[in-house]
């Protein structure tokens, strides 16, 4: 058995739905899967309480991290500089060896 992981809809934030998607995505879940629902308890079943998502175990729990717009423009700019270039890197390393760390 894997782990359930929750997202109470309550004062839900784009944050916990952002992870709670990243976390389905870092799970294998297909993205024509539907979300469990769970209704709240000792009432209507169209109320819901919060979403639900089982992790097979060995699934890598990790936070997909967030680009801003200026900086993946600053990337792809890097990456079509080297393109350019017929894959002459050494121009943008700082630009890669920043954009490796933040992928890594």
């Amino acid at each position: 058995m894997g782990i359930k992981v929750s997202a109470d809809l309550y004062e839900l934030t784009w944050g916990d739905l952002f992870n709670l998607v990243d976390l389905a995505r870092g799970a294998g879940v297909d993205e024509s899967d539907e979300v469990t629902q769970v209704p709240v308890e000792n009432h209507d079943e169209n109320v819901i309480d919060r979403f639900e998502l089982e992790l097979p175990n060995g699934t890598s729990i990790r936070r997909s991290p967030t680009l801003s717009n200026e900086d993946r423009d600053r990337f792809a700019e890097a990456l079509d500089q080297v393109i350019e270039r017929d894959g002459d890197a050494r121009a943008s390393m700082i630009e890669l060896k920043e954009l490796r760390d933040w992928l890594v």
